[in-house]
């Protein structure tokens, strides 16, 4: 995220949390998983918000390994809360993983008056294109942050995501606690690939 909040592709907007409940596991190698459930399940993720352009869509689908069945891009609802609310001192932590697959390390910025965005304080970063003309023109010059927005976050292919819920404790929020212990890509084993490493742990969790 870094690289594209540099290039300005990407621009952190401050924390939110999900209108409906979610599964957030913590899989192998302590990486998190937001788990698509049909039903509501889990807790109303935390996690924190960034606007992006076309540019920084397309870099995060191959982070997160969209075209490899990794992660799904999927449309959610998200409102506002205060870095209390994340269980955050006032000096914000730049020390946790990206989700998923990905590597790097995120910076912050100010909301800004509309809040348009498009998932660690959580594996939850949660993202939305930058506002219509028409979206601008209708938003109040003073956010409200009890409304919800329309936002995107990437979550475990069904493929295999289904099977994870059942597996291990269901969290609200990736906390600087779980991210401890997380392993980079660069030091876990590579005698299977990513999709391997899952499915061997859910087996291992059955």
């Amino acid at each position: 995220m870094e690289e594209l909040m540099e290039g300005s592709h990407a621009q952190f907007l401050g924390y939110a949390c999900t209108k409906r409940r979610f599964p957030l596991v913590c899989g192998p190698f302590q990486v998190p998983f937001l788990l698509a459930s049909p039903s509501p399940a889990g807790h109303h993720v935390r996690g924190e918000l960034y606007q992006v352009d076309a540019v920084a869509i397309s870099r995060l689908d191959e982070l997160e390994g969209v075209s490899k069945g990794h992660y799904e891009r999927r449309p959610i609802e998200v409102r506002l809360i205060p870095r209390t609310e994340m269980g955050l001192s006032s000096q914000r932590s730049d020390a946790v993983p990206d989700n998923g697959d990905a590597e790097g390390y995120s910076e912050g910025l100010d909301v800004s008056s509309l809040c348009s965005l498009t998932e660690p304080l959580s594996s939850c970063r949660l993202y939305m294109e930058p506002p219509s003309e028409d979206d601008i023109r209708s938003s109040s010059s003073s956010f409200d942050s009890s409304e919800y927005l329309r936002a995107e976050a990437y979550f475990a292919c069904a493929d295999y995501g289904l099977r994870m819920a059942d597996c291990a404790p269901h969290i609200p929020c990736y906390t600087e606690e779980k991210a401890s212990t997380y392993v980079r890509r660069k030091d876990r084993p590579r005698d299977r690939s990513f999709l391997e490493h899952v499915h061997a742990w859910i087996e291992e969790q059955s």
